[in-house]
């Protein structure tokens, strides 16, 4: 009876972090329309970043101690089998059929797309170029790979050693994002410094950071705020090792993360809604592409609504209502079709 109390209040305490993840998709999904540049500068400052704390804060560090098998088989099935589902979904429907009937079954141009796509999804290049109207899922192999480090960056017992190891990830996606390097398979570029994210979710887990600088948050907003706005590009993309200043790019994630954290523990721990988004993050990171396609289509092809402007706020609405039914579709049949492989 106690531990299956304490199992509930376990639950019950980690709701808010369901709650972070909702408001870290939800950006995620704003960030995908054409919203207005301030905006996706904000977003893009801290919200792939904000996914990489979060898993650094759920990572289990006793349950995977020096059973490494046990950890690539667990990351494997969180998030490499959606990715291949979602990757083979996006590939029939977009690149075979649509493209087929867009430019043609058989030309040379639907041909090479689709030898582009598959080389793409296999690689896990995220781009529009190279994936089939799912770009965004290149997150779900850079974060199993950024698992992969930090579980043996944490097999080191001492602190110094962690320390030295993630200062040099820091040099080595600094370097990267200075030099026109190829961007690695399965986004590993990427990894580097999300598993600098992910040790920084593990110490607000270890020390509750997020519970112990309540009021520091008025502090660190402005200052993130600040760095955001300083860096001297247009946007910040993880993705495409573009950083602009690396040390405001630093400062600008970690600072706002920390304050959706405290922000969400202590004003909204319980949100049924943002909750709900946040536990269907993946359905939403690998359609929304698809969605945003079709919505756009649905836009210039029927009368009625090309008297309307789609502006970006129309178009997140449409987006957000188009991925409900979406996300329960993938709820009912992604289980069915993992136990049937």
């Amino acid at each position: 009876m106690k531990s299956e109390l304490k199992k509930n209040n376990s639950t019950t305490n980690l709701r808010y972090i369901d709650v972070i993840k909702g408001i870290g998709i939800i950006l995620v999904v704003l960030g995908h329309t054409q919203r207005p540049e301030i905006v996706l500068k904000f977003i893009q400052s801290f919200h792939m970043p904000l996914f990489f704390i979060i898993a650094g804060f759920l990572y289990k560090r006793d349950k995977y101690i020096s059973k490494f098998s046990m950890l690539i088989k667990t990351k494997f099935n969180s998030y490499i089998k959606p990715y291949i589902i979602i990757a083979i979904f996006c590939y029939i429907i977009y690149a075979i059929i649509i493209c087929g009937i867009k430019i043609g079954f058989g030309s040379e141009e639907y041909i090479n797309r689709l030898i582009r796509y598959l080389i793409g999804l296999i690689y896990s290049r995220g781009t529009w170029y190279w994936m089939p109207q799912c770009s965004p899922i290149w997150f779900l192999t850079a974060i199993f790979v950024s698992n992969i480090i930090f579980y043996f960056i944490l097999e080191n017992k001492t602190l110094l050693k962690q320390l030295i190891l993630l200062t040099f990830l820091l040099i080595i996606s600094f370097i990267l994002s200075k030099i026109n390097f190829i961007k690695l398979p399965w986004n590993i570029d990427s990894a580097f410094l999300g598993t600098v994210f992910m040790y920084l979710g593990y110490l607000m887990k270890r020390f509750e950071l997020h519970k112990r600088l309540k009021w520091v948050g008025l502090i660190i907003f402005p200052l993130g705020l600040f760095a955001v706005l300083s860096n001297n590009i247009n946007y910040v993309s993880m993705n495409s090792i573009i950083y602009g200043n690396f040390l405001f790019m630093l400062l600008g994630s970690m600072l706002l993360s920390v304050c959706i954290f405290i922000f969400t523990y202590y004003l909204l721990p319980e949100c049924r809604l943002i909750e709900w988004f946040g536990k269907n993050t993946i359905p939403i990171l690998g359609f929304n592409f698809l969605v945003i396609y079709f919505v756009k289509s649905i836009w210039n092809i029927i009368p009625i609504f090309n008297a309307i402007e789609l502006t970006w706020y129309v178009e997140f609405i449409f987006n957000i209502l188009l991925l409900i039914p979406i996300i329960y579709l993938w709820n009912k049949f992604y289980p069915k079709i993992i136990k049937s492989i």
